[in-house]
């Protein structure tokens, strides 16, 4: 939670550490200009008061503001967006940590191919945290004696491929 307060703005830095949730349990959190403050956690969808309780009443939400957005990315580019260019034309930064913020606003095409992003107005921040183990069962799979197949792992949003590929590195490294 620490690398995630340091790039918030201000202001939402305040609400966060006022959470009343275990830290360990957020899985996402979602920025949206002019849009309540979203959290994920193992225990489902909830929304941020200012008082940094979890509610499922969006009208209790805390409203994330425009500017709020833009501070927001000036931290996490330390104040040097084009820095970053080529993670923008992805549609997201990795942080410290390996936690994620994906990216969205206007595109900016040249051609047929992204150029960059401007006009940032939503900020989904997922947070990177280890399952050890959860590669357990796909590691078999994956390697026969010392040789490790080429794989590909295909999966919607949100159902734990880097979690997974973290946890196979984890054990192969071990070995």
């Amino acid at each position: 939670m620490e690398t995630i307060l340091k790039i918030m703005a201000v202001h939402l830095r305040a609400i966060l550490q006022k959470i009343s949730a275990d830290p360990k349990g957020i899985v996402e959190m979602r920025l949206r200009a002019e849009k309540p403050l979203l959290i994920h956690t193992i225990s489902g969808k909830f929304f941020l008061t200012e008082e940094g309780e979890l509610t499922t009443k969006a009208m209790r939400a805390y409203v994330v503001k425009k500017n709020e957005l833009h501070e927001t990315m000036e931290y996490i580019s330390n104040y040097s967006l084009y820095a970053f260019e080529e993670e923008v034309r992805q549609g997201y930064i990795t942080l410290a940590g390996g936690h994620r913020v994906g990216l969205c606003g206007r595109t900016i095409l040249e051609g047929n191919r992204i150029r960059g992003m401007k006009y940032i107005t939503y900020l989904n921040i997922r947070f990177a945290r280890p399952v050890i183990g959860c590669a357990n069962g796909i590691l078999p799979l994956l390697k026969e004696g010392e040789k490790v197949y080429n794989t590909l792992i295909l999966a919607p949003p949100g159902c734990g491929k880097t979690t997974m590929l973290r946890d196979v590195v984890r054990q192969l490294s071990d070995r």
